[in-house]
């Protein structure tokens, strides 16, 4: 049975990458984890924060991997970072291979997941950050 998701409301940038630590304690080798929301909701804040929270991540510098695809950040375990935004409309998310990661014990983290197949890793933590206004998110965890 699927837990209920938990939602959260955070008042600030430094409140979403604090959140994003604790959900960090919630993730295994081999975890995958599927963000969604639109531009500036916060995505990258909350992975700078999951990544500063698994041991070796401390202090590392985060950044949305927008034009690169993809970062490695060697924590414990190792997290791939991948951001299918600028995908060409041609490429399938697929195509990135990422099935050896997780068998590695690596935790994958996709920003902009709704560019994945809806079938894609049904057993994924899934994060839904929305803009509530210029400061507060709303960011449900699971479901």
């Amino acid at each position: 049975m699927t837990p209920a998701p938990e939602e959260t409301i955070t008042q600030s940038p430094e409140e979403t990458e604090r959140l994003g630590g604790r959900f960090a304690g919630s993730l295994v080798p081999g975890s995958i984890v599927l963000i969604y929301g639109e531009v500036g909701a916060g995505k990258s804040v909350f992975v700078r924060g999951l990544v500063h929270g698994l041991p070796g991540g401390e202090g590392r510098s985060v950044r949305s991997p927008t034009f690169v695809y993809m970062t490695h950040h060697p924590t414990q375990p190792p997290v791939r970072h991948v951001d299918l935004y600028r995908l060409p409309a041609n490429f399938d998310p697929d195509d990135l291979d990422l099935g050896e990661a997780t068998d590695a014990g690596e935790i994958l983290i996709f920003e902009w997941a709704e560019k994945l197949r809806a079938h894609t890793y049904p057993e994924a933590h899934r994060v839904q950050i929305d803009v509530l206004d210029a400061h507060r998110r709303r960011i449900r965890l699971g479901g």
